[in-house]
């Protein structure tokens, strides 16, 4: 029996890569999306011959070889099987699509890549997932380094829980000046190969706390309890640390297709022959403590880990809007954490969410208000 595997933004960085993957392995692709870029999306419906091709955004497309808007993907979901659901774009508007799968769908098994829609859905989100008799894949590197872990475990047994970052390009710069960083130096990352969005993120920090949310509500684990080192190679992606003095490391490769590919386990991307050689690379389990002070998020550190779920989101939303902001140039790149607490206190309203459709309300009510921030 073939595999009904769904892919949302497969034209983007990670979606283009596991496209090539399933192409390449002869498996299956029933749904392919994109929201505008409709080009690639031809390209890929061509090369995997999949009949259902969907462009979201109804103004971008006008032709007649693709279907065209969100009505298209919603009646997809209500009557086609899916087993796998990958959401490999970005926006907290996807929780909606989620939303649809756990109402319709059983045994699927739904594959995220997207932060804005794990840390707008929060605890919520997830246990509605598996209330529903489906199942959740992060696919993060850092969260799917824990992920048959911390599922199998007590987590009363866990003191600490550490995600890993690079430093991405500025951590090591000696003479790093926030105020004169560029777009392309800011979305340069040493090791990873992302979106500009991600890219920037991980530049000044912010998306390292944003999977620390993501990581709280993933395994119902408190955020207090969560923390940070910097690991240069990205092959080590998280620490545990026990109450009884355990430590576990949990590390593979960078490489997403690792995650993507993970439940194909007869198609193993890493060959017998490379494991020595991948333990042995040299500085692969340096950690260090994160206390750059030049970075400008080192002085909300530990506040930000304190954030309950609502603030969470108006955090998430701020930092999105920002970072478009730097891109268009309207502000510079040292602007994008002042504007984030410039205003987070007063667009925060603690809020606890008793449906997914309250937390869209709740974000979208969020989205007009903070487009209009002078």
């Amino acid at each position: 029996m073939k595999l009904k595997i769904a892919i949302l933004g497969s034209t983007g960085v990670l979606g283009d890569k596991f496209v090539n993957y399933l192409c390449k392995n002869n498996i299956n692709i029933s749904l392919l999306t994109c929201f505008n870029n409709y080009k690639k999306l031809l390209v890929q419906q061509k090369r995997t011959k999949c009949k259902n091709s969907i462009v979201l955004n109804p103004h971008s497309y006008q032709g007649n070889l693709l279907k065209v808007g969100e009505e298209e993907l919603v009646n997809y979901i209500k009557n086609n099987k899916i087993d796998f659901f990958y959401v490999l774009n970005t926006g907290f508007q996807s929780l909606k699509f989620i939303h649809l799968i756990i109402k319709n769908q059983k045994n699927c098994c739904i594959a995220i890549a997207n932060k804005e829609v794990l840390i707008a859905g929060g605890n919520l989100l997830v246990n509605k997932i598996y209330d529903s008799k489906n199942s959740i894949l992060p696919l993060d590197s850092e969260h799917f380094s824990l992920y048959e872990y911390l599922s199998n475990q007590s987590l009363n047994n866990i003191e600490k829980i550490f995600l890993t970052a690079t430093g991405g390009p500025f951590y090591f710069k000696k003479n790093f000046k926030p105020k004169k960083i560029t777009f392309n130096q800011a979305t340069y990352h040493p090791i990873w190969k992302m979106g500009s969005k991600n890219s920037i993120d991980s530049s000044n920090l912010i998306n390292k706390f944003l999977e620390c949310f993501e990581l709280s509500s993933l395994f119902r684990f408190p955020l207090n309890k969560i923390d940070i080192l910097i690991s240069p190679k990205a092959f080590a992606h998280s620490l545990v640390f026990y109450k009884d003095h355990r430590i576990s490391i949990n590390c593979f490769k960078n490489d997403m297709l690792i995650p993507l590919t993970s439940p194909f386990s007869f198609n193993n991307i890493l060959k017998n022959s490379d494991y020595i050689d991948t333990l042995n690379y040299s500085g692969q389990f340096k950690f260090m403590k994160f206390d750059n002070k030049n970075f400008q998020i080192f002085k909300y550190y530990k506040n930000i880990l304190k954030f309950n779920h609502s603030k969470q989101i108006v955090f998430m939303m701020l930092n999105a809007e920002a970072v478009n902001r730097f891109t268009k140039n309207e502000i510079t790149y040292d602007q994008i954490i002042p504007f984030i607490f410039k205003y987070i206190d007063n667009l925060h309203v603690n809020k606890v969410f008793k449906t997914l459709y309250d937390i869209l309300k709740y974000t979208n009510m969020l989205s007009v208000k903070i487009k209009n921030l002078q």
